[in-house]
Parts: C-alpha cells; structure tokens; sequence
C-alpha cells in the first residue's frame, strides 16, 4: 500500500469496470505515480471485498478531472486512521472536499437556516 502518515485519510478508487482499471493504469504509467498501489479483495465497511488503487488525494483529484473526458467509471472510498474503509461520497466533485471541510460545510448550513434547537432543560 501507498505510504501514508499515521492519523490521517487515506483514499481508495474502486474501478468500476476493466475499461476503467486499465485506464488508471495508464494514467499511473503517464505520471510516474508511485503513490498508488493495488489491492484486490479488501473487505470494506458495507461487508463486500472490493479492488482497490490505494492513492493520494492529488492523483484522485486528477482521476476526477479526467472522469467525463476519458469516460472512467470509479467510486470512491476513503479510511480515517485505523477506522474501516468506507464509500466517500463528494459534497462538490469540482474541488474534492476534504472530511473538515466536509463537516464545516454542513456546520455553516446548519448555522445559516436550519440550526438545531438546544435541548430543554426540564427540572427532575
């Protein structure tokens, strides 16, 4: 698997057909890309063991990009430190967000119209 520090997200492509797998491989031979490793039958989080290109965030950024010009079909999935590996869904696909800005991005809607009410306080 790719090198990764400890603590932090490491992200996974699931090809989603052969088409696609060899695509990315090319794309890896293209870029010299050797923060990106293969698995295959990882067990994930929803239970079902998956291939996957273990690989850093800048070259899932790339894959984005290229999704509609070179037609690849992948899904993506993302684990936060020793944690599982789960199916990571983008909040805007254009700039990849990341899990804190993720999470600031619904704290600010939140903020902005639909807050949450504080819990009552009931005396016992």
């Amino acid at each position: 698997m790719a090198k990764q520090k400890s603590g932090c997200i490491r992200w996974f492509v699931e090809p989603g057909d052969d088409d696609t797998n060899g695509r990315i491989g090319l794309i890896i031979a293209e870029r010299n890309a050797s923060d990106v490793s293969f698995s295959s039958n990882i067990r994930c989080g929803d239970g079902q063991p998956h291939n996957l290109w273990e690989c850093s965030k800048e070259f899932l950024s790339v894959l984005e990009k290229s999704r509609v010009s070179l037609g690849l079909n992948f899904q993506v999935f993302r684990r936060f430190k020793d944690g599982p590996i789960l199916k990571w869904k983008f909040v805007d696909r254009k700039n990849l967000l990341t899990a804190r800005q993720h999470r600031d991005a619904i704290l600010k809607k939140i903020k902005r119209g639909s807050e949450i009410p504080p819990k009552s306080k009931t005396a016992p």
